[in-house]
């Protein structure tokens, strides 16, 4: 069985508010510089957070003049986001469509929760959903290792992940334009190696 939109729902519905207590100082720790560059990089202040989780990176869009919309499979996690006042919207990765276009979209580790697959017909209607200029900000564990991860201390239920490499994403995104890309190493995050990427949608590709 592959990745299940069901059971991703039931564990993040489960460990919301223990998964933003986990990771509340990491965008501040981490990804503060890379935020920057995102925010001043966009044609306009639209934002589409993929899979924002609780809230926490568009909080901070928020908060800086921008405008973020959470979309998110988890209702748990959107009623985090609303807590913070931001606008939600509940749809899962195998139904993504929205009529909306946006300056940036943000996608910060989700596509590592959905099955390779389909985090390829993702990433193509990113593209569809993004200004001309607009910037998509893609994050991602590094690895090689596809499919269901056994229970563990940090979430007592099955769960799909997906992990990459440098190459396998530039190869999902070749219809962008690479303009920035940051390693983070395990040793500095404790947890994970991410990598870290931003995309232009150019005309020219």
């Amino acid at each position: 069985m592959s990745y299940n939109s069901i059971n991703a729902e039931r564990i993040y519905n489960r460990y919301c508010k223990k998964y933003e207590k986990r990771t509340n100082n990491y965008s501040k720790k981490f990804l503060a510089l890379d935020i920057d560059l995102f925010l001043k990089s966009l044609p306009g202040k639209n934002i589409l957070d993929l899979g924002c989780g609780p809230g926490r990176d568009s909080q901070i869009f928020k908060n800086k003049g921008f405008h973020p919309l959470c979309l998110d499979i988890s209702e748990g996690m959107l009623d985090l986001c609303r807590k913070k006042s931001l606008k939600t919207i509940k749809m899962n990765f195998e139904n993504l469509k929205l009529n909306d276009k946006f300056d940036g979209i943000w996608s910060y580790t989700s596509l590592t929760t959905i099955s390779k697959e389909l985090a390829k017909t993702v990433i193509q209607k990113v593209r569809l959903m993004l200004n001309d200029n607009g910037i998509f900000y893609l994050g991602v564990i590094e690895g090689n290792f596809e499919g269901w991860k056994k229970p563990d201390k940090k979430y007592n239920l099955p769960r799909y992940v997906s992990r990459y490499s440098f190459n396998e994403i530039l190869n999902m995104c070749k219809n962008f334009e690479l303009v920035y890309f940051r390693k983070i190493t395990k040793e500095q995050s404790e947890r994970n190696t991410y990598l870290n990427f931003m995309f232009k949608k150019s005309r020219a590709l």
